[in-house]
């Protein structure tokens, strides 16, 4: 059995309380490995961590493989050094562990590492949910011999690893760093992630660093170096945002919110590392509407600017439409696209046939004059109408637009210049169209 002085002990105990009251989480015990014990014997580990001399069975027959290195460590004096070696032929994997080795017989793959519980020389008592496992590392590979940083995080079960059965349900997290195939020569950083299984508080954690990851396979050509090892434990980043926003919002979390108001939000990573959003919304409306009446399309809208676009030509701007009220001069499809509230939103489509529509003769329902003109010109509707008044040019851009009520003769001047320009007068569901010619 391992023989820790009382002092050792009681300055490991009180190192590892103060670290937890000051972070409110548990850290790795002795992770830099500058803390060694026995130094000096046949015995010597890092302190809270154990070798196969204190191990149980055939474990402690063997030589030591773990050892205490002051040439280049990552940091601070000392790192773990892992060599492997081998017992009377038969190789043995070069480990350091917080449980206890146990070798029940001379065949490699018989050989197991578990936590006793029971006993504070092999175990490692942690409370908390970390994010990741990371630390340095350096490897010399023999053969194919691939190194491995494991941790193991579970309850207060006597865990073993390969599993001497029920372990499975008892372990509530791992994380496992495989070293890459192939030597590295300087210290590299790792970093793997726990993966939980359940959301169970853990009470150990069961650290394992081996030179060998295969029971038997090990090459005494095989060196692992191990140093700073330590857990890391995520904030979850909160934040308060102020959105607005035109008719929905779709969240950083993927959620889709139509209404004003305030809500809360998670993003999930994973552990306990979410993050979580206050979020005050306003949702601006754009009223969308369009009323028809047979020969116009009238946006309902107050107040707003608009853009009447043609819904067949991939909604493309129709050049001078920009009034509430539209006067298609050829069968289609159209919308309105209009801005209000800081928020531009297109109409549905809307059709449009002017077959459908009963063409005034121009003789018998309008009268305009002078034809051609300078700019200044009458239209005599003959009687007094309602009526929507359309100038466009020859390329089909409104150059005019105007509205009247009860009117029966409309003076208006043509401020554009000397041109071919059509003249649209729509009352009701009848229209006419009057070529208008300028000098």
């Amino acid at each position: 059995m391992k023989i820790r002085s009382k002092a050792s002990m009681l300055l490991t105990t009180l190192s590892m309380f103060s670290t937890t009251l000051l972070l409110g989480q548990t850290t790795i015990p002795n992770g830099d490995f500058e803390n060694w014990q026995n130094v000096g014997n046949s015995d010597e580990e890092p302190t809270n961590w154990n070798g196969n001399k204190t191990g149980g069975g055939f474990a402690n027959l063997g030589p030591q493989t773990c050892f205490r290195e002051d040439n280049n460590p990552h940091s601070g004096t000392y790192c773990l050094k892992l060599d492997n070696g081998s017992f009377f032929g038969t190789p043995v994997n070069a480990t350091a562990t917080t449980g206890r080795i146990e070798a029940p017989s001379t065949n490699p793959s018989a050989g197991y590492i578990n936590t006793l519980t029971t006993n504070p020389d092999f175990n490692s008592p942690f409370v908390g949910r970390p994010d990741s496992l990371v630390g340095w590392f350096k490897f010399n590979q023999g053969g194919t011999d691939i190194g491995r940083i494991q941790a193991i995080l579970h309850d207060s079960f006597d865990v073993s690893n390969p599993d001497q059965g029920g372990s499975a349900a008892h372990i509530i997290s791992e994380a496992i760093f495989d070293v890459p195939n192939g030597t590295t020569s300087t210290w590299t950083r790792f970093a793997v992630p726990f993966n939980y299984t359940n959301g169970n508080i853990p009470s150990y954690i069961l650290l394992i660093a081996t030179a060998s990851s295969s029971p038997g396979s090990a090459n005494s050509s095989t060196t692992l170096w191990v140093d700073d090892l330590s857990v890391v434990y995520c904030t979850p980043p909160t934040a308060t945002l102020n959105e607005v926003a035109c008719g929905s919002y779709t969240a950083p979390s993927g959620a889709v919110w139509t209404m004003s108001g305030t809500y809360q939000d998670t993003v999930a990573f994973g552990g306990n590392c979410d993050s979580v959003y206050t979020i005050n919304l306003t949702i601006n409306s754009v009223d969308t509407s369009v009323t028809t009446n047979g020969t116009t399309l009238t946006a309902n809208a107050i107040g707003a600017a608009y853009q009447w676009v043609d819904c067949n030509n991939a909604n493309a701007p129709i050049a001078g439409a920009t009034d509430s009220v539209f006067m298609p001069t050829a069968n289609g499809d159209y919308a309105v696209e209009v801005t209000a509230n800081g928020c531009t939103m297109l109409s549905s489509c809307y059709s449009f046939v002017l077959s459908n529509v009963n063409q005034l003769s121009d003789a018998a329902s309008i009268n305009v004059y002078p034809n051609p003109t300078k700019g200044q010109f009458t239209i005599d509707l003959g009687t007094n109408h309602n009526a929507a008044i359309l100038i466009t040019d020859i390329n089909g851009k409104t150059v005019y637009q105007q509205t009247i009520s009860s009117t029966k003769v409309v003076t208006l001047d043509l401020d554009q210049p000397a041109g071919v320009y059509f003249l649209t007068v729509a009352s009701d569901d009848r229209y006419s169209v009057v070529k208008l010619i300028k000098h």
